[in-house]
């Protein structure tokens, strides 16, 4: 069950955050009219006072940690992992006092300032990296207290071993492909990202950026699992990230039903009620429990034989 102390790190740190820096906006002599938002251009587009500055500062926080906290709670009632409390508590943590830091830091720049439209968005871009860089520093602290996840009950699907002669080497792999649905739904993404950055007249070169970040997620969509004497090895076709699991910190092997979207919450390289690892569709995974970690889990055809053939191999590591 997850502890009250984690709820605690997932609310307090980042309403805080925005308490600290309202008060601060309020208590600094500020112009009445600020500049609250700039264009693709970097020229200040929008222009209000000061609470068109604090009003997206406390009800954006305040919706980002209900809802995390609320998705903790709503998922983590019964038997959860560690690894996917504290992925939780960080998210919640970051967005919330990023955001306060980031408010605060576009008020801190327009101090003396006469004319709004005259704030270029680089007079807030060195606070708001520093903010950033502090809420980083918070979100980790934070995790780092989040208690050890004590899980109830049995493991379910826990598979025979495969029967193994003491010198018999054995090799199992597959291939491991992203559901037809989530191909959609971020090709959608992408096309949404071109269209509304060139429809905002930003410079071409700007889609730089996320065209390498949509080249690297989609390189990520396919994988190859392989099973053998070191133990479990995914690693995606562009060779990294990969991620390995010896049999010698092999404990369990499981077979598990994963829904990714109710489990997961969507695909990739995900944290879940189920553990952490690759999910790239609904359907059979392969489950390994590690000794002090989170369950390491990959959806993957064929689960059955690999999680069989793990299993053994673990059991005649540890000399079973």
């Amino acid at each position: 069950m997850t502890s009250k102390r984690a709820y605690a790190l997932a609310t307090v740190p980042p309403l805080a955050a925005a308490a600290a820096s309202t008060i601060a906006l309020l208590a600094l002599d500020l112009p009445p009219r600020l500049a609250v938002h700039w264009g693709p251009g970097g020229g200040v587009d929008r222009v209000g006072g000061i609470g068109d500055l604090i009003a997206p500062l406390l009800i954006g926080v305040a919706l980002i940690t209900a809802t995390l906290v609320g998705t903790l709670f709503a998922k983590t009632r019964g038997a959860t992992t560690t690894g996917f409390v504290r992925a939780l508590v960080g998210t919640s943590v970051l967005i919330g006092a990023g955001l306060s830091f980031s408010i605060l830091a576009t008020g801190l720049a327009q101090r003396g300032v006469d004319d709004p439209l005259t704030v270029p968005l680089s007079a807030a871009l060195g606070g708001m990296g520093v903010g950033f860089a502090a809420a980083i520093v918070i979100a980790v602290i934070c995790v780092l207290l989040v208690p050890r996840v004590d899980s109830e009950g049995e493991r379910e699907g826990v598979v025979e071993a495969l029967a193994l002669g003491a010198t018999e080497r054995a090799t199992w792999s597959r291939s491991a492909v992203v559901s037809p649905v989530a191909i959609g739904i971020l090709a959608a993404a992408a096309i949404v990202t071109c269209a509304i950055v060139l429809l905002a007249g930003a410079p071409v070169l700007v889609l730089f950026a996320p065209a390498v970040l949509y080249v690297v997620v989609f390189a990520m969509l396919a994988w190859r699992v392989r099973v053998d004497s070191f133990g479990l090895v995914a690693r995606s076709v562009l060779g990294l990230p990969v991620f390995r699991v010896p049999v010698t910190a092999v404990t369990g092997v499981r077979t598990v039903d994963v829904h990714a979207l109710r489990d997961f919450g969507g695909w990739g390289l995900r944290f879940g009620s189920l553990g952490w690892g690759v999910i790239l569709r609904s359907g059979s995974a392969i489950a390994v429990d590690r000794e002090g970690r989170s369950p390491f889990v990959i959806t993957v055809d064929d689960a059955d034989t690999g999680a069989a053939l793990l299993a053994a191999l673990a059991q005649r590591a540890r000399g079973e």
